[in-house]
């Protein structure tokens, strides 16, 4: 396991025009990034392509909704130096849409796709974004906390 001297490292490698996009960095066992959601691809394909950091795996994508704002959240990974990073990135509740990281990892595929099925976030970009895992009639998107209430119900109940 690399220190996280080592993993602060990776702020330090990005040139201006991208740490301008890291709002905030969080020391921890992985390292945390909160990024500019309209970013968050510029800023993946470079930790993607850049020799050194070479981020190669995209372990994982989600997201949490906070009631008021998603946060989407990219766990990733270097093969190479052994390195990983969590990238986190928040969008609107009302509008939630983000760039495609498709592009960049193969397996942001699905997990783009999962993420719109159950979140309901869109991804710009993205090369065939529907439902993967409901049906497309489904209504709604069940991992939403507002999903089934009413919207006066939400804002008392998540404040």
């Amino acid at each position: 396991m690399t220190s996280n001297r080592d993993e602060s490292s990776i702020v330090n490698a990005l040139p201006k025009s991208v740490a301008e996009g890291v709002l905030e960095v969080k020391s921890a066992a992985v390292p945390e990034l909160l990024v500019r959601a309209d970013r968050i691809a510029e800023i993946c394909q470079y930790l993607n392509s850049t020799p050194g950091l070479e981020f190669n795996y995209l372990i994982n994508l989600t997201a949490v909704d906070w009631a008021n704002y998603f946060e989407l959240v990219y766990h990733l990974h270097s093969i190479r130096t052994g390195r990983t990073v969590t990238l986190r990135a928040r969008v609107d509740h009302d509008d939630p849409v983000v760039p495609s990281v498709a592009g960049i990892w193969e397996a942001a595929n699905f997990q783009e796709r999962e993420t719109y099925d159950l979140f309901g976030i869109r991804f710009d970009g993205h090369p065939d974004l529907k439902r993967i895992l409901l049906y497309d009639e489904f209504e709604g998107h069940p991992l939403r906390k507002d999903y089934g209430l009413p919207r006066e119900e939400i804002s008392q109940s998540f404040r």
